[in-house]
C-alpha cells in the first residue's frame, strides 16, 4: 500500500490546502482536501488535481483569463475563437482526447498562432458550415499557408489516411469517385482491386449458377434445328441425325424412360457423321472421337429427357 501523502498547509495557484476533507464516493474513494481559494471561495479538490496542477483556483482564474480575451478583441463567442482554442487543444493539452491524432504526433501550432490576434488577422472569421483545416500538407503544422477554413466533404478528402487513385488519367479518393460516378464508394474500391477498373463487369450469369440451375437454364432452350432422326442400336444412344447445311450433329440419348435429352453437337461435317453412322460401335465411337472434343465440337442441350 502507498504511503498516504499530507499537503495540509500547502499551496497550489490560488489555492490553500486547509486539511484533509471526506474522500470521494463511488467504487474507488479518492482523497479529497478543503481547500480556500484567494478570492475567498472554499473548495473540495482531490490529491491529484492539486499535484498534477490541474486544479489551481476555485474557478476564478479561468473566468478572468476568459474575461481578459474577451474584452481584448471581443471575439470569445466567434467560431473562429473557438476554432483557435480547439487547435491548441489538441496540440499543447495531453488531456485531450484528440491529442494523440496532433500533439502527439509532432503537430504543432506556430508561435504566430499561439496569438488568437494573429490567428484572426491571418484566417478572418469562420465561414458557416466549415472547420480549420490543414490544407495541402495534412501532415504539417497549423500554420499560415497551410491552412483553411474547409468543409466536412473538403476534410474528408484531405484526410491522411486517404487513399488515392489514378483511373483514366485523373487522380482521386474513393468518396471523390463515388460522387463522381454516382456510386457506392466500397464497391468502387472492391472493383478496382480486383479488376483495376471502375467499368461495371460484365459476366455470364450462369457462370456463376449451380449445377442444377444452369441445367434448368439449358432445359428451357428451344431446338435451334429440325433434324430428322434414325433410331440406332446402341446402349447409350437413342437416335441420331445430321443437318449438312450447319454441319451439326443431333444425338438424343437413352434414358431409363426410352427416349432421353437431345443434344446439337457443332462443326460436324458430312464425312465424319458417315463415320460415326456406320461405326462398329455407335457409343463407342462417340465417347472415343467426339465426347472429349468439347472445343472441336461445342454442344447445346436443346431439349429434356421425355418423362414417362
Amino acid at each position: 500500500m502507498g504511503k498516504r501523502i499530507d499537503i495540509a498547509g500547502q499551496r497550489f495557484g490560488r489555492l490553500l490546502v486547509i486539511d484533509k476533507g471526506p474522500s470521494s464516493t463511488g467504487k474507488n474513494p479518492l482523497t479529497q482536501w478543503n481547500c480556500v481559494c484567494d478570492c475567498g471561495e472554499a473548495r473540495l479538490v482531490g490529491t491529484m488535481n492539486l499535484v498534477r496542477g490541474r486544479a489551481k483556483s476555485c474557478g476564478c482564474l479561468h473566468k478572468e483569463i476568459v474575461g481578459k480575451n474577451s474584452i481584448r478583441h471581443g471575439l470569445h463567442n466567434s467560431g473562429a475563437y473557438k476554432s483557435w482554442h480547439a487547435m491548441l487543444g489538441r496540440c499543447q493539452n495531453k488531456t485531450n482526447g484528440a491529442f494523440p491524432n496532433y500533439g502527439g504526433r509532432g503537430v504543432v501550432v506556430c508561435e504566430r498562432w499561439k496569438s488568437f490576434e494573429n490567428f484572426y488577422a491571418d484566417m478572418g472569421e469562420r465561414p458557416e458550415g466549415k472547420t480549420l483545416d490543414r490544407f495541402p500538407n495534412s501532415n504539417e503544422d497549423y500554420e499560415p499557408g497551410n491552412c483553411r477554413w474547409a468543409t466536412k466533404e473538403e476534410q474528408d478528402n484531405n484526410k491522411r489516411t486517404n487513399v488515392y487513385v489514378t483511373w483514366n488519367g485523373k487522380t482521386q479518393t474513393y468518396a471523390q469517385w463515388g460522387k463522381e460516378l454516382k456510386q457506392d464508394p466500397s464497391i468502387l474500391r472492391r472493383r478496382f482491386l480486383k479488376f483495376g477498373t471502375f467499368d461495371p463487369i460484365k459476366r455470364d450469369r450462369s457462370s456463376y449458377l449451380r449445377k442444377d440451375r444452369r441445367d434448368e437454364m439449358n432445359d428451357r432452350v428451344k431446338p435451334q434445328l429440325e433434324i430428322a432422326m434414325i433410331e440406332v442400336s446402341s446402349s447409350q444412344i437413342h437416335s441420331i441425325g445430321h443437318d449438312v447445311t450447319s454441319n451439326t450433329l443431333a444425338i438424343r440419348f437413352k434414358s431409363k424412360a426410352g427416349a432421353g435429352s437431345l443434344y446439337h453437337y457443332a462443326n460436324f461435317t458430312a464425312a465424319e457423321f458417315e463415320a460415326f453412322k456406320n461405326a462398329e460401335s455407335i457409343g463407342a465411337y462417340f465417347g472415343k472421337y467426339s465426347k472429349p472434343e468439347t472445343a472441336k465440337y461445342p454442344f447445346t442441350k436443346v431439349e429434356p429427357a421425355t418423362v414417362g
